[in-house]
């Protein structure tokens, strides 16, 4: 949940006198014994928006007397999922999701509010700010069509997570040498992680730690069932403290 903890602890200062930083994420979908990593954009950006639709309530048989939230939310809805569909490049892996819809009491009353909740996933910055600015108009448009009032609130979440490709071949090598353990690199991940601000701060690199339980099961993160095969840690330490080490004696 943004804004994690990273923040306030550069803000400590735990980044003093800091040269490289590297973190992992046990993953629960992936094999037991295999990492995962990219040399680029490994994590979206996570950031989520409230969008309040102010009509005018009034009786469900008497619909033109009133201004109707939900279907203007419906209809608001719908042109959102465009400008991911049909104005971002679909070489460029975005996400706009409504995750919550809040409206009405009764089935006979016409809503006079309606409040949308979603989350919008980005690698670029560029393509951030344009989605953002994008649903603003929407916004802002939909309002003077229905003469109502819309208001619009986005919240910047985590930035994406860009691995520096040098860190990211640091991770490789050492866990191709390590008995057991095998690395794939995979397709980006559109969940979220503030492990981005330390890498904005200093070269690193972040890495998912395979933990799946079974070969026949696996339960993604926050899934009612979901669980580890707790190897995971070891290797993960394994995997840590030969960095550690190796990079320090590389500065030696």
């Amino acid at each position: 949940m943004h804004p994690g903890g990273a923040i306030s602890m550069i803000k400590g200062g735990c980044l003093n006198g800091v040269d490289e930083i590297y973190g992992t994420h046990v993953w629960s979908t992936t094999d037991i014994d295999t990492v995962e990593a990219t040399p680029h954009a490994f994590m979206a950006s996570s950031d989520r928006f409230t969008i309040k639709v102010q009509g005018e309530g009034g009786h469900g048989g008497v619909p033109q007397d009133s201004k109707d939230s939900i279907s203007i939310s419906t209809q608001l809805i719908n042109q959102l999922q465009y400008v991911v569909s049909r104005k971002v490049s679909p070489l460029n892996p975005s996400v706009l999701t409504i995750g919550k819809i809040n409206a009405g009491e009764a089935p006979n009353v016409i809503a006079e509010t309606s409040v949308i909740e979603g989350t919008v996933r980005t690698f670029n910055e560029n393509t951030r700010k344009f989605i953002e600015n994008e649903m603003k108009d929407i916004c802002k448009y939909f309002a003077l069509l229905n003469k109502c009032q819309i208001k619009f609130n986005y919240k910047q979440g985590y930035p994406p997570l860009i691995n520096c490709r040098e860190n990211y071949k640091v991770i490789k090598n050492i866990t191709k040498s390590i008995p057991g353990m095998s690395f794939v690199e995979p397709q980006p991940y559109m969940a979220g992680e503030d492990f981005s601000y330390y890498l904005e701060e200093k070269p690193g690199a972040f890495f998912f730690t395979g933990a799946k339980l079974t070969k026949e099961t696996s339960y993604p993160h926050h899934h009612p069932l979901f669980d580890i095969n707790e190897k995971s840690m070891l290797n993960a330490s394994k995997i840590l403290g030969k960095t550690a080490i190796t990079r320090a004696e590389t500065e030696i």
